[in-house]
């Protein structure tokens, strides 16, 4: 009997990990993304002159993806070869963002 309620126990911690469904406005980030380009601004707290770099897969020599699932999992891709999988919670949704009115901020993090 103790085997039961022990592998019961089990079963619901393993399967009632916490992570958000992507439904109503959130359902945008369902599907597979591609990384196209990233600006990286160097010398940005040092005092110096700022320089900006754009990188793309093209310099960089690898291309990345991400592929969001309704169930709140995404995985991660480097040249179309699975890397790894995270959770995703987010840490408010909806926000006013201060970049104009056509603009929404979130903050997520990857469990």
């Amino acid at each position: 009997m103790k085997q039961v309620v022990y592998l019961i126990s089990l079963s619901i911690v393993l399967f009632s990990c916490k992570k958000d469904k992507l439904e109503g406005d959130k359902a945008i980030f369902i599907g597979k993304w591609n990384w196209v380009y990233s600006t990286h601004t160097y010398n940005y707290c040092d005092g110096d002159p700022n320089t900006t770099e754009i990188i793309d897969p093209e310099t960089e020599g690898n291309n990345y993806s991400m592929e969001f699932f309704e169930n709140g999992v995404v995985k991660y891709y480097e040249n179309g070869n699975y890397l790894n999988k995270d959770r995703l919670i987010f840490s408010s949704f909806g926000a006013e963002c201060g970049y104009g009115e056509n603009f929404v901020s979130y903050g997520l993090y990857l469990n």
